[in-house]
């Protein structure tokens, strides 16, 4: 038999199927306009004839159909194939849908013939879903809206819209080992994955959108895992996920073209991901643009990253790869690796940052740099000379260093961004007279030894100069103002600190151990005018001197009264790892915390007063310390424990803190009594994870009218309270029987 009657033949069956199906659904209405003809007043003998004429014209319509099947050549037949593009544009009504499940080949034949899909899953011919609207409501809050697992099979999902009423754990379009799939045009509305391709080859994803209209950030626009050779173009993920794009151990995908904006966390994230293109793309207002973690070998070409709050490109462990002829504003590219091996990249060039070039020198000797741009990067770089350069635009890191030495920087500003200055892994290097304002942190050393900073300026910055995992540094006659932190130190020991001058903040340090808070000199630095008292290893001492901040580290048998601080500080009295301190009669008003314990044991608290600070006193992981009838009002907590056991809090007053009079936090074993906690603004005494802590003849006040009633009093009430409840319940029970 020919190829075209075998052809002719099968479209008449289809015709056919098509045809009964349609009678059936005219029959059901006829039916029903029958039932109802006496409401709308349409006589037997008119109902009558309709139903005639619908099936006449069913029958000739088929019979004229099949016709023109059997008279239409091979070549028509070929000029009727499949045209994706004319029949994207066909006018449709968008219906709504059940979650669609398939899985396997026969699975997606079977629905295909059921739905009325077009198609055969043939590359020429591939299935179209198409036109749904798609709802996950209660029960089915975890389910997948389109749900595609182990086909080969050619398809087209497009013009399809999933919600997800409550936004829970589930993928609007999930394709699990599936390859040849296109989609295009639909919508995703918050699912926890919009698109989810895992184990996915050959799917091409067109003009899709993704977006969370939540308060609460979470969940990602595209994922994929595991997956190869994928096309992503022209899709847009807007509001509130945590992710806009994420490639998880994926390889040789390609993304161009796509928009993401506003969300939680990253744009575009790459996590053990290689060989993928990033081309033209657009990432706004993020926490960062771009993300690459443990990936090599991408391409980063002509995208854009605006006002990402941290980075516009942020490659962490992540080597050999290429960033070309892109654009930063109002950030830049940062580099956060251990090694050098995993910093050194392919080919870093022709990109900027606020219109201005943005300077990469990798393994560069011997140079001096003094001309206007927009960020500086080093890599493995030595002898080069750094001067007054402005970078007054938020560029991520206006001047980053990375496994460099012998840098000289001098007469440099930075100016609103999150890092000013970033040495990382670098050495023997000198700053004198930089200048960092307006940043998160000034001047940021990491894992950096040997460095010298003379002279330099950071105002109005989160941290004005911060030392992480860095020793034997040099910082002095430096002038930090009006930061929340002059200097902080966290685990960095044996760093010389000397003749710096502090307005307006302080001296602070974060450390687990004894020896990671030991530093080699710190001398002749003044807080607001007044001396920095810094002590470490000192025994059997009184001090009761003016002061601008107290500090002791590793300290015991010492006495400390009649103090006076009331001018912005980080700390006005600090004790690290210190012991048997008697502190008396000081108060520290108008400071970030007015008493702070650290790793300190056995130290007795009396008659102190911290007002108007965010924390009047805190203890963290300090045990069997006394704490009697001091004062802390009009703090955002009075008393802070935080890991704190054994201690003892008795005769303090604690009112009118945003928070709480008393704070315990993974504290146990402590003693609370006979403590005066008012108007308070969420709790007089407050326990999270704690256990053991016994807390009795504390004054609080309860409700409006001043009701002072005791913790022992509370419990009664409680006690009498379920008494009557349980009799009363159990006569209801006895009557009702």
């Amino acid at each position: 038999m020919p190829l075209s009657i075998n052809k002719a033949l099968i479209k008449i069956k289809k015709i056919k199927k098509r045809s009964s199906k349609i009678k059936y659904e005219f029959f059901f209405i006829l039916n029903r306009i029958i039932q109802r003809r006496s409401e709308k007043k349409i006589t037997k003998r008119v109902s009558y004839f309709l139903g005639v004429s619908i099936v006449l014209c069913l029958v000739f319509g088929s019979l004229k159909l099949a016709f023109n099947s059997l008279n239409t050549s091979d070549t028509q037949q070929a000029e009727m194939k499949f045209n994706k593009n004319n029949f994207k544009e066909r006018p449709k009504m968008s219906v709504i849908h059940v979650p669609i499940i398939i899985n396997g080949n026969g699975d997606f034949h079977t629905q295909a013939l059921n739905e009325g899909w077009f198609g055969d899953g043939t590359e020429g011919n591939p299935y179209v879903i198409e036109d749904y609207i798609i709802n996950i409501s209660y029960p089915n809050y975890h389910s997948n809206g389109i749900d595609i697992q182990n086909t080969n099979v050619y398809f087209i999902i497009q013009k399809v819209t999933i919600h997800n009423e409550h936004g829970y754990d589930n993928s609007g379009f999930s394709l699990f080992n599936v390859k040849n799939g296109e989609l295009r045009d639909n919508t995703a509305i918050n699912n926890n994955y919009g698109f989810f391709l895992q184990y996915a080859t050959n799917i091409t994803l067109i003009g899709n959108t993704a977006y969370n209209d939540f308060t609460a950030s979470y969940g990602t626009g595209f994922y994929l895992q595991n997956s190869t050779n994928n096309i992503l173009m022209g899709n847009t993920v807007d509001s509130d996920n945590e992710y806009g794009f994420y490639l998880q151990s994926s390889a040789n995908n390609t993304l161009t073209g796509n928009i993401v904006s506003k969300n939680y966390n990253h744009g575009f994230k790459l996590n053990e991901s290689s060989n993928n293109s990033f081309i033209d793309n657009i990432a706004n207002d993020n926490l960062f643009g771009f993300y690459l973690q443990n990936s090599t070998n991408n391409n980063l070409i002509g995208n854009t990253a605006n006002n990402n709050y941290r980075d516009g490109i942020l490659l962490h462990s992540s080597a050999n790869n290429v960033l070309t002829n892109n654009i930063f504003n109002n950030n830049g590219i940062r580099i956060l690796s251990d090694t050098l091996e995993e910093s050194i990249q392919t080919l870093v060039e022709n990109n900027t940052v606020n219109g201005k070039d943005l300077l990469y020198f990798q393994n560069k000797v011997k140079t001096v740099i003094s001309s206007e741009v927009g960020q500086i990067i080093l890599v493995n770089c030595s002898s080069i000379q750094i001067e007054d350069i402005i970078i007054e635009m938020k560029a991520s890191v206006g001047f980053l260093l990375m496994f460099s030495k012998n840098i000289s920087m001098i007469n440099n500003t930075a100016i609103n961004n999150y890092y000013g200055f970033y040495f990382q892994y670098s050495t023997n290097s000198t700053l004198k007279g930089n200048t960092a304002i307006n940043n998160h942190i000034g001047f940021h050393l990491q894992y950096s030894t040997n460095n010298t900073l003379t002279k330099n300026t950071a105002n109005n910055n989160f941290i004005g100069f911060h030392l992480q995992y860095s020793i034997n540094n040099t910082l002095t006659g430096n002038y930090p103002n009006d930061n929340d932190h002059g200097f902080y130190l966290y685990t960095s020991p044996n760093n010389i600190l000397t003749d710096n001058v502090l307005i307006n903040n302080g001296f602070g340090m974060h450390s687990y151990t004894v020896e990671d808070s030991i530093q080699s000199l710190v001398k002749n630095n003044t807080i607001n005018g007044k001396d920095l008292i810094f002590l470490q290893n000192e025994i059997n001492t009184i001090i009761s001197s003016e002061a601008g901040q107290f500090i002791l580290v590793n300290c015991s048998l010492m006495r400390i009264e009649n103090l006076i601080i009331d001018m912005k500080v980080l700390t006005a009295f600090a004790l690290h790892f210190s012991t048997n301190i008697l502190i008396i009669n000081n108060t520290f008003n108008n400071v970030f915390i007015g008493f702070h314990l650290w790793f300190s044991t056995n130290n007795t608290l009396i008659g102190n007063t911290a007002n108007n600070n965010y924390n009047g006193f805190v203890l963290y992981a300090s045990v069997n310390n006394t704490l009697i009838g001091n004062t802390a009002n009009n703090n955002h907590n009075g008393f802070y424990l935080y890991g704190s056991s054994n201690n003892t809090l008795m005769g303090n007053i604690a009112n009118y803190n945003d928070e709480n009079g008393i704070y315990l936090g993974s504290s146990n074993y402590n003693i609370i009594r006979g403590n005066i906690l008012l108007h308070n603004g969420r709790d007089c005494i407050v326990q999270h994870d704690c256990l053991g802590n016994v807390i009795f003849d504390n004054i609080c006040e309860v409700d409006e009218t001043k009701t002072i009633i005791s913790s022992y009093n509370v419990v009664f009430l409680i006690g009498i309270i379920t008494l009557v409840s349980l009799i009363y319940i159990k006569k209801r029970y006895i009557n009702y029987k």
